[in-house]
């Protein structure tokens, strides 16, 4: 006839974890979260500086589009020795991050006594133009400019460089 099989389990044959090999798994585990924290902080620092020109560029096309819908001039005040960046037109203020150093290349006569460099968009749609730089501690960079001619702001590629 048929056999059983023997379903019983003897309690000598149980085996279990060890605490070593509880260890070691937790000491793989810690290493893995350890690399994956220091590979994220490098991408943390290129993400910032980024987010910084992405909320630069919007105020500069916000102020374009607001000059072109009132046929008014506004104006964003690049404050470099205070590391801020303001659009009055909209009460807007964005700080430059301490680890960012940022050039800006416009005509002498646009900068004013103080240091601060304004970025006029006009009513027709031009503006004064400017060319901007962005550079982390590592020395990469990030450029957007405004063209005066259309006042379109735009980031550059590193291929455009």
């Amino acid at each position: 006839m048929s056999e059983q099989a023997d379903l019983r389990v003897d309690e000598d044959s149980i085996q279990g974890f060890t605490l070593v090999e509880l260890l070691v798994g937790l000491l793989i585990v810690a290493l893995a979260a350890g690399l994956a924290g220091f590979a994220l902080s490098g991408r943390q620092a290129q993400e910032s500086k980024t987010a910084f020109v992405d909320d630069a560029v919007h105020i500069l096309r916000l102020a374009h589009r607001d000059a072109m819908m009132t046929g008014t001039k506004r104006t964003v005040a690049f404050d470099l020795d205070k590391r801020v960046v303001r659009y009055l037109g909209q009460n807007l203020q964005l700080e430059i991050p301490e680890d960012l150093e940022m050039s800006i290349l416009v005509g002498l006569e646009l900068v004013s006594a103080d240091g601060t460099v304004p970025v006029a968009y006009f009513g027709e749609g031009g503006s004064t133009g400017a060319r901007f730089t962005v550079i982390d501690d590592a020395g990469l960079k990030l450029r957007f400019e405004t063209n005066w001619l259309t006042g379109l702001t735009s980031r550059i590629d590193s291929e455009d460089l």
